[in-house]
Protein backbone atom coordinates (compact mmCIF):
# COMPACT_ATOMS: atom_id res chain seq x y z
CA UNK A 1 0.00 0.00 0.00
CA UNK A 2 2.64 2.28 0.78
CA UNK A 3 4.51 1.35 -2.36
CA UNK A 4 1.30 2.42 -4.39
CA UNK A 5 0.87 5.65 -2.56
CA UNK A 6 4.79 6.54 -3.11
CA UNK A 7 4.25 5.93 -7.01
CA UNK A 8 0.87 7.53 -7.25
CA UNK A 9 2.70 11.02 -5.56
CA UNK A 10 5.26 10.68 -7.85
CA UNK A 11 3.32 10.37 -11.18
CA UNK A 12 1.10 13.82 -9.74
CA UNK A 13 4.60 15.44 -9.18
CA UNK A 14 5.73 14.64 -12.41
CA UNK A 15 2.40 15.48 -14.51
CA UNK A 16 2.27 18.62 -12.40
CA UNK A 17 5.93 19.67 -13.88
CA UNK A 18 4.66 18.71 -17.31
CA UNK A 19 1.62 20.59 -16.76
CA UNK A 20 3.34 23.56 -15.71
CA UNK A 21 6.48 23.13 -18.13
CA UNK A 22 3.99 22.69 -20.72
CA UNK A 23 1.44 25.73 -20.27
CA UNK A 24 5.10 28.23 -19.86
CA UNK A 25 6.35 27.07 -23.33
CA UNK A 26 2.56 27.12 -25.30
CA UNK A 27 2.01 30.73 -23.82
CA UNK A 28 5.75 32.03 -23.89
CA UNK A 29 7.20 30.63 -26.99
CA UNK A 30 4.05 31.04 -28.60
CA UNK A 31 3.50 27.17 -30.50
CA UNK A 32 0.84 27.34 -32.45
CA UNK A 33 -0.34 24.08 -31.85
CA UNK A 34 -2.84 26.39 -28.55
CA UNK A 35 -3.38 29.89 -28.90
CA UNK A 36 -3.73 31.70 -25.82
CA UNK A 37 -5.46 34.93 -25.85
CA UNK A 38 -5.49 38.37 -23.81
CA UNK A 39 -8.64 36.86 -22.15
CA UNK A 40 -8.62 37.34 -18.14
CA UNK A 41 -11.25 36.22 -15.78
CA UNK A 42 -12.97 38.20 -13.80
CA UNK A 43 -12.20 38.46 -10.17
CA UNK A 44 -14.93 37.10 -8.40
CA UNK A 45 -14.57 33.69 -10.75
CA UNK A 46 -15.29 30.66 -8.69
CA UNK A 47 -13.95 26.89 -10.39
CA UNK A 48 -17.36 24.83 -11.51
CA UNK A 49 -16.87 21.52 -12.28
CA UNK A 50 -19.54 21.63 -14.58
CA UNK A 51 -17.61 22.67 -17.04
CA UNK A 52 -20.36 25.05 -18.63
CA UNK A 53 -18.38 28.07 -18.48
CA UNK A 54 -20.75 30.23 -20.82
CA UNK A 55 -23.89 29.66 -19.17
CA UNK A 56 -22.32 30.31 -15.25
CA UNK A 57 -19.25 33.08 -16.20
CA UNK A 58 -19.80 35.04 -19.55
CA UNK A 59 -22.57 37.20 -19.09
CA UNK A 60 -23.44 40.56 -21.26
CA UNK A 61 -20.68 42.72 -19.06
CA UNK A 62 -18.36 41.21 -21.42
CA UNK A 63 -19.42 42.92 -24.28
CA UNK A 64 -18.53 46.54 -25.48
CA UNK A 65 -21.19 49.04 -24.34
CA UNK A 66 -23.81 49.69 -26.74
CA UNK A 67 -22.96 53.37 -28.78
CA UNK A 68 -25.92 55.43 -29.57
CA UNK A 69 -25.76 58.24 -31.53
CA UNK A 70 -29.46 58.15 -33.31
CA UNK A 71 -31.36 55.86 -35.10
CA UNK A 72 -30.37 56.15 -38.65
CA UNK A 73 -29.38 52.63 -38.68
CA UNK A 74 -29.31 49.87 -36.17
CA UNK A 75 -26.33 47.85 -36.47
CA UNK A 76 -25.11 44.53 -34.75
CA UNK A 77 -21.14 43.74 -34.93
CA UNK A 78 -19.66 40.26 -34.66
CA UNK A 79 -16.14 39.61 -34.71
CA UNK A 80 -12.62 39.01 -32.06
CA UNK A 81 -10.55 41.50 -31.25
CA UNK A 82 -10.32 43.82 -34.41
CA UNK A 83 -14.19 44.29 -34.28
CA UNK A 84 -13.92 44.45 -30.19
CA UNK A 85 -10.86 47.31 -30.58
CA UNK A 86 -8.84 45.57 -28.39
CA UNK A 87 -5.84 48.78 -26.86
CA UNK A 88 -8.69 50.88 -27.51
CA UNK A 89 -10.26 53.23 -25.75
CA UNK A 90 -14.15 52.48 -26.63
CA UNK A 91 -14.39 56.03 -28.40
CA UNK A 92 -11.25 54.93 -30.62
CA UNK A 93 -13.40 51.80 -32.19
CA UNK A 94 -14.81 51.06 -35.11
CA UNK A 95 -18.56 50.50 -33.56
CA UNK A 96 -17.96 53.63 -31.92
CA UNK A 97 -17.56 55.75 -34.78
CA UNK A 98 -19.65 54.02 -36.82
CA UNK A 99 -22.61 54.78 -34.97
CA UNK A 100 -20.94 58.71 -33.98
CA UNK A 101 -20.46 59.25 -37.70
CA UNK A 102 -23.87 57.67 -39.01
CA UNK A 103 -25.63 58.82 -35.87
CA UNK A 104 -27.09 55.56 -35.83
CA UNK A 105 -26.65 52.88 -32.50
CA UNK A 106 -23.70 49.53 -32.48
CA UNK A 107 -23.97 46.75 -30.63
CA UNK A 108 -20.98 45.37 -30.06
CA UNK A 109 -20.83 41.79 -29.73
CA UNK A 110 -17.35 40.22 -30.66
CA UNK A 111 -14.58 39.78 -28.09
CA UNK A 112 -11.00 38.86 -28.34
CA UNK A 113 -9.77 35.29 -29.95
CA UNK A 114 -12.90 35.15 -31.13
CA UNK A 115 -14.35 33.16 -34.33
CA UNK A 116 -17.47 32.76 -36.06
CA UNK A 117 -19.17 30.13 -34.20
CA UNK A 118 -19.21 32.21 -31.15
CA UNK A 119 -21.78 34.58 -33.19
CA UNK A 120 -23.68 31.63 -34.44
CA UNK A 121 -23.58 30.54 -30.43
CA UNK A 122 -25.20 33.42 -29.15
CA UNK A 123 -27.84 33.11 -31.43
CA UNK A 124 -28.36 29.24 -30.56
CA UNK A 125 -28.37 29.83 -26.79
CA UNK A 126 -31.74 32.27 -25.70
CA UNK A 127 -32.00 30.31 -21.98
CA UNK A 128 -28.37 31.91 -21.54
CA UNK A 129 -27.03 35.14 -20.55
CA UNK A 130 -25.50 35.37 -23.65
CA UNK A 131 -28.00 35.71 -25.47
CA UNK A 132 -29.09 38.18 -28.08
CA UNK A 133 -32.84 39.36 -26.15
CA UNK A 134 -31.12 42.74 -25.18
CA UNK A 135 -30.34 43.72 -28.39
CA UNK A 136 -33.77 45.34 -30.51
CA UNK A 137 -35.66 43.90 -33.55
CA UNK A 138 -34.98 47.17 -36.34
CA UNK A 139 -32.03 45.82 -36.90
CA UNK A 140 -30.65 47.08 -40.34
CA UNK A 141 -27.33 45.80 -40.78
CA UNK A 142 -24.76 42.83 -39.47
CA UNK A 143 -21.65 43.31 -39.86
CA UNK A 144 -19.05 40.42 -39.23
CA UNK A 145 -15.20 41.88 -39.48
CA UNK A 146 -13.25 39.23 -40.28
CA UNK A 147 -9.48 38.42 -39.99
CA UNK A 148 -6.93 35.94 -41.50
CA UNK A 149 -6.52 32.96 -38.82
CA UNK A 150 -10.97 33.05 -38.01
CA UNK A 151 -10.62 29.71 -39.67
CA UNK A 152 -7.52 27.90 -38.16
CA UNK A 153 -9.65 28.69 -34.97
CA UNK A 154 -12.44 26.45 -35.44
CA UNK A 155 -11.31 23.71 -34.03
CA UNK A 156 -8.40 24.51 -31.79
CA UNK A 157 -9.19 24.19 -27.85
CA UNK A 158 -8.35 27.95 -26.00
CA UNK A 159 -7.40 29.01 -22.39
CA UNK A 160 -7.98 25.82 -19.79
CA UNK A 161 -5.84 25.26 -16.82
CA UNK A 162 -6.12 23.06 -14.04
CA UNK A 163 -8.40 25.63 -12.50
CA UNK A 164 -10.04 27.77 -15.65
CA UNK A 165 -12.25 25.22 -16.84
CA UNK A 166 -12.49 27.03 -20.46
CA UNK A 167 -12.56 25.27 -23.47
CA UNK A 168 -13.05 26.71 -26.72
CA UNK A 169 -16.66 26.77 -28.35
CA UNK A 170 -16.73 24.46 -31.29
CA UNK A 171 -19.42 23.15 -33.54
CA UNK A 172 -19.12 19.75 -35.81
CA UNK A 173 -21.42 18.23 -38.44
CA UNK A 174 -23.86 15.77 -36.90
CA UNK A 175 -25.78 13.52 -38.77
CA UNK A 176 -29.63 14.23 -37.39
CA UNK A 177 -31.76 11.54 -39.28
CA UNK A 178 -30.89 11.93 -42.82
CA UNK A 179 -29.28 15.49 -42.74
CA UNK A 180 -26.43 16.74 -41.26
CA UNK A 181 -26.89 19.90 -38.80
CA UNK A 182 -24.12 22.46 -36.78
CA UNK A 183 -23.68 20.57 -33.50
CA UNK A 184 -21.88 22.14 -30.67
CA UNK A 185 -19.11 19.76 -29.81
CA UNK A 186 -19.16 18.34 -26.24
CA UNK A 187 -15.86 16.70 -25.38
CA UNK A 188 -16.43 12.99 -24.16
CA UNK A 189 -14.79 13.60 -20.94
CA UNK A 190 -14.35 17.42 -20.62
CA UNK A 191 -12.29 16.98 -17.71
CA UNK A 192 -9.61 15.91 -19.48
CA UNK A 193 -9.42 19.13 -21.59
CA UNK A 194 -8.55 21.19 -18.57
CA UNK A 195 -5.07 19.98 -19.25
CA UNK A 196 -2.54 21.74 -21.57
CA UNK A 197 -0.60 18.56 -22.13
CA UNK A 198 -4.53 17.25 -23.16
CA UNK A 199 -4.91 19.69 -25.86
CA UNK A 200 -1.26 19.37 -27.19
CA UNK A 201 -2.24 15.77 -27.94
CA UNK A 202 -6.09 16.45 -29.30
CA UNK A 203 -5.05 19.65 -31.51
CA UNK A 204 -1.86 17.68 -32.86
CA UNK A 205 -3.74 14.52 -33.97
CA UNK A 206 -6.57 16.69 -35.66
CA UNK A 207 -3.48 18.96 -37.63
CA UNK A 208 -2.36 15.64 -38.57
CA UNK A 209 -3.30 16.46 -42.74
CA UNK A 210 -3.10 20.32 -42.32
CA UNK A 211 -4.47 20.21 -46.33
CA UNK A 212 -7.23 18.12 -45.40
CA UNK A 213 -8.71 19.80 -42.19
CA UNK A 214 -8.05 22.96 -43.57
CA UNK A 215 -10.83 22.27 -46.21
CA UNK A 216 -13.09 20.96 -43.41
CA UNK A 217 -12.59 23.94 -41.63
CA UNK A 218 -13.55 26.03 -44.49
CA UNK A 219 -16.78 23.80 -45.57
CA UNK A 220 -17.49 24.35 -41.82
CA UNK A 221 -16.85 28.24 -41.52
CA UNK A 222 -19.01 28.77 -44.47
CA UNK A 223 -21.56 26.44 -43.10
CA UNK A 224 -21.75 28.41 -39.74
CA UNK A 225 -22.35 31.73 -41.94
CA UNK A 226 -25.40 29.85 -43.59
CA UNK A 227 -26.87 29.01 -40.18
CA UNK A 228 -26.07 31.97 -38.62
CA UNK A 229 -27.81 33.94 -41.25
CA UNK A 230 -30.93 31.59 -41.85
CA UNK A 231 -31.59 32.45 -37.88
CA UNK A 232 -30.38 35.94 -37.64
CA UNK A 233 -32.93 36.46 -40.48
CA UNK A 234 -35.84 35.27 -38.15
CA UNK A 235 -34.59 37.93 -35.69
CA UNK A 236 -34.05 40.35 -38.06
CA UNK A 237 -35.82 40.04 -40.82
CA UNK A 238 -34.91 43.46 -42.65
CA UNK A 239 -31.04 43.44 -42.10
CA UNK A 240 -28.32 43.59 -44.28
CA UNK A 241 -25.48 40.99 -43.69
CA UNK A 242 -22.37 42.25 -44.32
CA UNK A 243 -18.58 40.34 -43.96
CA UNK A 244 -15.71 42.82 -43.60
CA UNK A 245 -12.51 41.47 -44.65
CA UNK A 246 -9.90 43.03 -42.87
CA UNK A 247 -6.50 42.97 -44.66
CA UNK A 248 -6.92 40.06 -46.38
CA UNK A 249 -8.53 38.70 -49.65
CA UNK A 250 -8.31 35.30 -48.26
CA UNK A 251 -12.25 34.63 -48.57
CA UNK A 252 -12.84 36.38 -52.40
CA UNK A 253 -12.19 32.31 -53.18
CA UNK A 254 -15.65 32.10 -51.50
CA UNK A 255 -17.59 35.17 -52.28
CA UNK A 256 -20.43 33.88 -53.97
CA UNK A 257 -21.35 31.10 -51.46
CA UNK A 258 -21.39 33.52 -48.74
CA UNK A 259 -23.61 35.49 -51.34
CA UNK A 260 -25.81 32.53 -51.65
CA UNK A 261 -26.11 32.25 -47.87
CA UNK A 262 -26.74 35.66 -47.74
CA UNK A 263 -23.73 37.56 -46.97
CA UNK A 264 -22.09 40.51 -48.64
CA UNK A 265 -18.21 40.34 -48.58
CA UNK A 266 -16.40 43.46 -48.67
CA UNK A 267 -12.85 44.15 -48.19
CA UNK A 268 -10.81 46.44 -46.67
CA UNK A 269 -8.43 46.33 -50.15
CA UNK A 270 -12.02 46.97 -52.04
CA UNK A 271 -13.24 49.95 -50.33
CA UNK A 272 -9.68 51.89 -49.28
CA UNK A 273 -7.80 53.71 -52.01
CA UNK A 274 -5.00 51.68 -53.37
CA UNK A 275 -2.21 54.49 -51.94
CA UNK A 276 -3.48 52.74 -48.54
CA UNK A 277 -1.67 50.29 -46.65
CA UNK A 278 -3.23 49.28 -43.57
CA UNK A 279 0.25 47.33 -42.94
CA UNK A 280 1.82 50.88 -42.19
CA UNK A 281 2.90 51.39 -38.82
CA UNK A 282 -0.01 54.28 -38.06
CA UNK A 283 -2.66 51.84 -39.00
CA UNK A 284 -1.68 49.07 -35.87
CA UNK A 285 0.15 49.05 -32.62
CA UNK A 286 4.03 48.82 -33.07
CA UNK A 287 4.64 44.57 -32.81
CA UNK A 288 1.02 44.17 -32.96
CA UNK A 289 -1.31 43.59 -35.76
CA UNK A 290 -4.15 45.00 -33.97
CA UNK A 291 -5.96 48.01 -35.92
CA UNK A 292 -5.14 50.87 -34.30
CA UNK A 293 -7.52 54.56 -34.44
CA UNK A 294 -6.45 56.04 -37.51
CA UNK A 295 -7.37 52.27 -39.44
CA UNK A 296 -10.95 52.60 -38.12
CA UNK A 297 -11.03 56.26 -38.91
CA UNK A 298 -10.31 55.59 -42.66
CA UNK A 299 -12.76 52.50 -42.36
CA UNK A 300 -14.99 54.17 -41.37
CA UNK A 301 -15.16 57.36 -43.56
CA UNK A 302 -14.84 54.49 -46.76
CA UNK A 303 -17.84 52.85 -45.33
CA UNK A 304 -20.07 55.58 -45.43
CA UNK A 305 -18.71 57.36 -48.57
CA UNK A 306 -19.24 54.27 -50.46
CA UNK A 307 -22.72 53.40 -49.04
CA UNK A 308 -21.95 50.14 -47.71
CA UNK A 309 -25.25 50.25 -45.17
CA UNK A 310 -28.57 49.20 -45.49
CA UNK A 311 -31.88 49.82 -45.36
CA UNK A 312 -32.52 52.72 -42.37
CA UNK A 313 -35.27 52.17 -40.27
CA UNK A 314 -37.06 54.52 -37.71
CA UNK A 315 -39.14 52.02 -35.37
CA UNK A 316 -37.65 50.66 -32.20
CA UNK A 317 -39.04 47.14 -31.40
CA UNK A 318 -37.99 45.47 -27.90
CA UNK A 319 -37.66 42.00 -28.09
CA UNK A 320 -39.74 40.43 -25.50
CA UNK A 321 -37.82 38.65 -22.41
Amino acid sequence: MKNILKYFIIFILIFITLEFFTYNILKYKQIALVQLTDFSLPSNYKYSWKYSYFQNIFNNSFFREPVFFGEKHKILVFGCSYAYGADLEPEQTFSYKLAKQTSSTVYNRSYPGWTNSYMLYQIDNEKTNFNLKNIPQDIDNIIYIYMEDHINRLKYFYWAGFFENIYNLRYEKKRVGKDFKLKEYKPLIPFLHVFFITKIYHNFMENKFPAKNNEKNIELFLNIFDESHKKLKKLYPNAKFIVLEYNTKELQVYKKQLKQFGWELYSTFDILDKNINLNDDKYHFKNDCHPSEAAWDIIVKNFIEKNILGNIRQNVVKRNG
